[in-house]
């Protein structure tokens, strides 16, 4: 699981945002550089993958978890989390998991240490919370055009 990281430059957070709280606060994160560009939400973004073993994978860990996600709209990449009020899931494709928590769009992520590794290259601003979750698989295929090279 990834998160990101709070910019190094002075902040300021204007309100917490309990997860089960009712009704929902909003929050606001000012930063000094930016402060016009200042947004306000009233969710945290949970960015999962949308497809393949690693998006099946996620989506039973979170109901293991006893967390079942609603899709908001079937033609839309965006879910609720029932038991968590204040969370607000984005499908994504895993390397834009990634950039969009380098982006500041997602608050949170799952994706593979892969992923992290090629698209966050080495960034400061993503935290790993958790390198191993038990599943997801990466595999490393080579192919050689054997008239170029002797065989």
């Amino acid at each position: 699981m990834l998160a990101a990281n709070p910019p190094k430059r002075p902040f300021f957070v204007t309100h917490s945002l309990p997860l089960s709280s009712s009704p929902s606060p909003s929050f606001k994160i000012t930063c000094s550089a930016a402060a016009s560009a200042a947004e306000e939400r009233s969710e945290i973004r949970l960015g999962l993958p949308i497809k393949g073993h690693m998006g099946a994978d996620t989506l039973d860990l979170l109901k293991d978890c006893q967390f079942s996600v609603k899709p908001v709209n079937p033609h839309q990449y965006v879910a609720k989390i029932p038991e968590l009020s204040n969370l607000e899931v984005w499908f994504q494709r895993p390397k834009d998991i990634v950039r969009k928590l380098l982006s500041g769009d997602l608050d949170l992520g799952i994706t593979g240490l892969d992923t992290v590794s090629e698209y966050g290259q080495g960034s400061e601003d993503l935290i790993i919370v958790h390198d191993a979750l038990g599943y997801g698989e990466c595999h490393l295929s080579l192919a050689v055009n054997t008239k170029i090279w002797d065989f």
